[in-house]
């Protein structure tokens, strides 16, 4: 497994990623906006879709580091076999999962005399749904904070180790679990501030959310 450098600091600070991603979107509302716009015609084919947020994570970086970046760079494909992999890698997962369930509707035919399914029956079948639900709500928010880091890895450090990546990603997130969690959360919740805006102002927050994503994956640059 790969092992975090010693010096590595963690230290997620959700106010000032709020803050450094509303700022750089001021840096240059123009190309990230674009970009965005580009992204979400990229992302249109879900294949690309990872591809597409790696890469409006580029045009980021170089608007936060050069003050400038052509948002052309949306539609760049070198990193498109790792991020293919990582998606077919969650498709087996979920593939693994999802099915379990099933084990449950043969109980069913385990019905009373009359016929009818008898309540033993009915309430284990539910009993079992409520706690694969339950299960699999918590499988998807561990996964979605273990994986955090997963695309800037590829798209800001360049690595296109799959088990590399996801270990490095499992290993800063878990240092920070919760306050990630919120911080999804947060962000989440500010991405659909746009909708009260007659659902037209989602294209202003979702890309100055972003932004604050970004803000957030500094850190990885040092590793």
């Amino acid at each position: 497994m790969e092992k975090l450098p010693s010096n590595i600091n963690i230290n997620f600070n959700i106010g000032k990623y709020i803050s450094g991603g509303i700022d750089l979107f001021r840096k240059d509302p123009g190309t990230i906006f674009g970009a965005f716009v580009l992204t979400l015609i990229f992302s249109i084919i879900p294949l690309f879709s990872l591809l597409a947020i790696g890469n409006f994570y580029k045009v980021c970086r170089d608007v936060d580091v050069q003050g400038k970046s052509d948002i052309g760079r949306i539609f760049n494909f070198d990193d498109f076999v790792p991020y293919l992999k990582f998606m077919f890698l969650l498709f087996l997962i979920v593939m693994i999962i999802v099915p379990f369930p099933l084990i449950l509707f043969p109980l069913s035919l385990f019905s009373g005399e009359d016929g009818n399914v008898s309540n033993i029956s009915l309430a284990f079948i539910l009993g079992g749904f409520g706690v694969f639900i339950l299960f699999y709500v918590i499988f998807l928010i561990v996964l979605s904070v273990a994986t955090y880091y997963f695309i800037p890895l590829v798209a800001l450090k360049g690595s296109h180790d799959i088990r590399k990546n996801i270990s490095l990603s499992w290993q800063l997130a878990k240092k920070d679990f919760f306050s990630i969690l919120i911080f999804i959360i947060i962000s989440g919740f500010l991405s659909q501030l746009g909708i009260l805006a007659c659902g037209i102002g989602i294209f202003l927050t979702i890309p100055i959310v972003l932004c604050m994503r970004y803000k957030s994956f500094e850190k990885i640059m040092n590793l």
